[in-house]
């Protein structure tokens, strides 16, 4: 089965964004709780300072991510196609 390049892009870039920015979130409304779960369920434990929310961080970050899931999924389709052909 052939995979659309754009398509895969397209998708893995908007979950890429969307994990992101709701990453983003779920560390400011915790105030850092959720990683400091996730770091002691896995038996790390460093000291982290959790600065305030910036909206122009979360604007990058968020674009960043989503160019990067786009390159990501365009990449695994175009490989996926090259070795579909090959078959």
């Amino acid at each position: 089965m052939k995979l659309n390049a754009k398509q895969a892009g397209l998708s893995l870039g908007i979950l890429f964004g969307m994990t992101h920015f709701v990453g983003v979130f779920l560390i400011t409304l915790t105030n850092g709780g959720i990683v400091e779960f996730a770091m002691r369920i896995h038996h790390i434990k460093t000291p982290l300072i959790y600065l305030p929310l910036d909206i122009g961080n979360l604007i990058i970050g968020t674009i960043l991510a989503t160019i990067s899931g786009i390159a990501i999924g365009a990449l695994f389709a175009t490989i996926w196609n090259m070795l579909e052909e090959k078959k």
